[in-house]
């Protein structure tokens, strides 16, 4: 209910009391004859509070990856860095978790022999002198009659797909047959070999100090007993190559 005065009269005072149905008190100013020309309708609408936005840090942390010669860390952005170390893909050539640890175990499978996994063992940088190249020529050409025999039975892959290679130079020696996957030298010992012991012992040390395993078959083994020779060669193999290896230093 509102109560409506005429604005004639001088004794209304300036404010009177509107009950709406509310029932909440406002203030409404009359404009009578006390009232100043100028004096203005006090308004009670105030203008809503813009809410702050949010204080954002740089989504982009200071430095770039390591591939690139920054670093992820940085004093400014800690947790930046720490979250795109944790979650973010490493690059393309960039190794995970730092530089790349080479002494470790391969476990790359070169074959099965009777079921049993065959690991890699390829040694890196042998040394090789180029001016045994022509006698390493003519040794395969001699036809040495053990060595042919033999060669018979692994050229090709033939013998549980493992390559060897025949008359390999390695450092200042010829070895009979190597077989690079597994670092592995197969010599042929002829009648000559019991006159020359201090020379092949000094041989196999100078090839094991490389990592090379050396395996020694003799020329009558090989001439008369080739099928016995052969499974000796296969046992060799599983027992030391049936586990992962570690490079050597």
């Amino acid at each position: 209910m509102t109560i409506h005065i005429p604005v004639g009269f001088s004794s209304v005072p300036r404010w009177v009391i509107c009950y709406q149905y509310c029932h909440c008190r406002t203030q409404i100013p009359l404009y009578g004859r006390n009232a100043h020309p100028t004096q203005n309708l006090e308004t009670h609408t105030s203008t809503p509070e813009m809410p702050t936005p949010p204080k954002t840090l740089n989504p982009t942390p200071p430095f770039g990856h390591p591939s690139l010669g920054g670093e992820l860390s940085s004093p400014n952005f800690p947790h930046e860095a720490e979250a795109q170390s944790q979650n973010s893909p490493p690059r393309e050539g960039c190794p995970t978790g730092g530089v790349e640890n080479k002494n470790i175990t391969n476990k790359t499978i070169v074959t099965t022999i009777n079921n049993t996994p065959i690991y890699r063992n390829f040694v890196e940088n042998l040394p090789y002198n180029g001016a045994l190249s022509q006698l390493a020529k003519n040794k395969r050409k001699a036809g040495i009659l053990s060595e042919v025999l033999f060669w018979q039975q692994v050229h090709k892959g033939i013998f549980h797909k493992i390559d060897f290679d025949r008359q390999r130079i390695i450092g200042n020696y010829i070895v009979d047959f190597y077989v690079k996957t597994l670092g592995l030298v197969v010599e042929i010992d002829g009648s000559s070999h019991n006159n020359k012991q201090e020379y092949d012992a000094n041989r196999q040390a100078y090839l094991e100090s490389y990592g090379l395993k050396v395996y020694r078959i003799t020329d009558i083994d090989v001439k008369k007993n080739l099928s016995n020779a052969m499974k000796r060669l296969e046992h060799y193999i599983v027992n030391e190559y049936s586990t992962p290896h570690r490079p050597k230093p």
